[in-house]
């Protein structure tokens, strides 16, 4: 499989000048995530290109400092996913079969941050995260008859998400925080349900635990953060 080509902004924020959190900080950000993937696979003697994902999602948020080591909030956002897999024509042409959705979100989250030294401008931190999507998705199928490929009508989708993930923070000033999360190692669960024109339901679920490195290589689960904060009694 192809390496995972992905660029995150994460918790891109407004934070205060301190090698210290402190109640009362917030921050204002936001989330910015470009992730693509692809895969080849062989199908007798000729090789079969994907399947291939694409992901955007953007995330605005808000947390709030407890104290100096907790953090409380959430924020709303938008995403969107395709999926591409291919398949031989009648001339033995690879065509692309793509399925999309997109939609709104919102989510509740907090972070447990850990600063090591006598001044704290490295630590680890461990986040969770409660999530709630909601849209719409087209699914397509080719048909070997025709020869056409075929796009359903949109149909709306729900997703519900819980995630658990540990991360390392560095503050090279007073006033800047770089944030590494570490998805890849965390542990995932997302169940959705779609929701079709005819008013069935087909609904899905799965649990993932990480650690694996060659998660971590590609990429795959991993936010890159810059943040900033106001607010304290130091404000």
């Amino acid at each position: 499989m192809k390496k995972l080509l992905l660029i995150c902004m994460a918790n891109i924020v407004v934070l205060t000048c301190f090698s210290q959190f402190e109640k009362g900080e917030m921050l204002l950000g936001g989330t910015l995530c470009i992730g693509a993937d692809g895969s080849k696979q062989v199908n007798g003697p000729d090789e079969l290109k994907g399947p291939k994902d694409f992901e955007f999602k953007i995330v605005p948020n808000f947390y709030y400092f407890l104290n100096e080591r907790l953090n409380v909030g959430g924020g709303v956002g938008y995403s969107y996913n395709a999926t591409t897999t291919y398949q031989f024509d009648l001339d033995g042409e690879q065509v692309g079969i793509k399925d999309r959705s997109s939609g709104p979100g919102i989510f509740a989250g907090a972070n447990y941050f850990l600063g090591v030294g006598e001044k704290k401008i490295a630590g680890f931190y461990g986040g969770v995260q409660v999530g709630f999507w909601s849209g719409r998705s087209t699914e397509e199928s080719y048909n070997p008859i025709t020869d056409e490929i075929i796009k359903s009508d949109p149909f709306k989708y729900n997703s519900f998400s819980v995630s658990a993930f540990p991360g390392i923070f560095y503050r090279p000033t007073d006033c800047l925080v770089f944030q590494l999360g570490l998805g890849g190692f965390g542990l995932n669960y997302n169940h959705y349900t779609d929701k079709y024109p005819n008013d069935t339901k087909e609904t899905n679920s799965y649990f993932k635990l990480g650690g694996n490195t060659n998660e971590i290589w590609k990429m795959r689960g991993t936010t890159v953060g810059v943040s900033y904060i106001f607010g304290g009694n130091n404000n």
